[in-house]
């Protein structure tokens, strides 16, 4: 007798097995007579997953920087602007600014481990 194979997953999907309530599935299966096609229960709570992290804003790509470190590193370069030397040639300001905005290169490397252990949490 053939072993009978489990249809390929997508990829990043996993099967999950979840405990519910007896309240809940009678909630959840209410919910699938409402809907104008019929999905089954695995279906439904994945649909209902997505609805509640797209209404909580939860992205699926990872997040990178927030804005409020953009948002500082611009009114940091616009006041080193205003106050740099303008006697200086415009490719030695830029390299000073460059320099005071992202600091000694050991600083950046202890920023960089923190960003990395921050992220392994």
């Amino acid at each position: 007798m053939p072993s009978r194979e489990l249809p390929a997953l997508k990829s990043r999907e996993a099967k999950i097995t979840v405990r519910l309530s007896g309240d809940l599935i009678e909630r959840l299966d209410r919910w699938i007579a409402s809907q104008k096609s019929a999905v089954g229960r695995s279906e439904a709570v994945g649909r209902l997953a997505e609805m509640a992290l797209d209404h909580v804003a939860v992205s699926s790509k990872p997040k990178k920087f927030s804005r409020g470190a953009e948002k500082a590193a611009g009114m940091a370069g616009d006041m080193i602007d205003c106050l740099g030397d303008h006697t200086a040639t415009r490719d030695d300001r830029e390299q000073r600014k460059t320099r005071l905005l992202k600091g000694p290169g050991e600083f950046r490397e202890m920023r960089k481990k923190q960003d990395d252990a921050r992220r392994r949490k």
